[in-house]
């Protein structure tokens, strides 16, 4: 990641800004004029926490942000032939007192430290809505390309029950505004989050739909809209491939044809010769 040029704000006051727990940093004032967009209503310094405010003053030094990792959740598992993958889970007491599971038990099991993105998830979504009300486009683009990572990384390494609960986390954060005056800025990360369930298309299938939009109408909204959105998108990368496929047919019946013109006098040669 290539550091940004700070060696002019270096030669400015070093000044406090405060997060929402009281906690303060001081940053070097020229790297943080410009003010907020939509002014000062809305979100500000305090509306983050001290680790959104920390990754946004990393960013300012050092162009990138530390991505938090995941955390581990005590969770129980009912297991089943058809249980996913549970390899990052550590097994604790069975029944009967053994470690492993029969391979047909439908019995709970108790999994400790199994996989949990609702803090990644919330540190980029909550480092965004920072980001773009301090104008600072670039970081604002890495919180979403690294959300959309993060999100996709989840959905496959994690236990489906657990990322129900961090996709509705974030959607929670997402649809319920802190600071509503900057609408348009929610609008942005709302279509990142709704866009990714519409990509996951016959997972949203399988998962009972009150499980992630329980109350958010615009979500819904957002859903069907992407919904269309992908649907006109196929219908256009169709309609490319059979104008391809019409063209190569083309292009093959006149070489068919230029070959028969080629080979016609040559055979009517070789008549007469016989």
């Amino acid at each position: 990641m290539e550091r940004p040029n700070i060696l002019s704000a270096l030669k400015t006051k070093v000044t406090a800004i405060q997060a929402s727990n009281s906690e303060k940093f001081y940053v070097h004032q020229g790297l943080i004029d410009g003010g907020w967009v939509g002014g000062a209503m809305g979100c500000t310094w305090s509306c983050f926490s001290g680790d959104i405010v920390k990754s946004f003053v990393e960013y300012l030094y050092q162009g990138d942000y530390t991505t938090p990792e995941p955390t581990r959740k005590l969770t129980r598992v009912l297991v089943t032939p058809n249980t996913p993958d549970t390899s990052d889970c550590d097994l604790l007491d069975w029944p009967d007192g053994s470690d492993t599971a029969p391979p047909s038990s439908t019995t709970p099991l108790l999994a400790s430290k199994a996989l949990d993105y609702e803090k990644v998830f919330l540190a980029h979504a909550r480092l965004f809505i920072l980001s773009r009300r301090r104008k600072a486009l670039a970081i604002s683009n890495m919180c979403l390309e690294r959300l959309e990572d993060a999100m996709k990384e989840a959905k496959e390494t994690i236990l489906e029950s657990i990322f129900v609960e961090n996709m509705r986390a974030l959607i929670r954060y997402t649809y319920n505004p802190c600071c509503p005056s900057t609408n348009s800025t929610w609008d942005e990360l709302q279509k990142c989050v709704s866009g990714f369930l519409v990509a996951q298309k016959g997972w949203m299938l399988e998962v009972p739909a009150s499980q992630l939009i329980d109350g958010e109408d615009k979500l819904a909204k957002d859903l069907l809209a992407g919904a269309i959105k992908l649907l006109v998108e196929v219908e256009e990368k169709m309609e490319a491939l059979s104008l391809e496929v019409e063209k190569r047919v083309e292009t093959s019946e006149s070489e068919a044809e230029y070959k028969t013109e080629i080979l016609k006098p040559a055979a009517e040669n070789t008549g007469r010769n016989i």
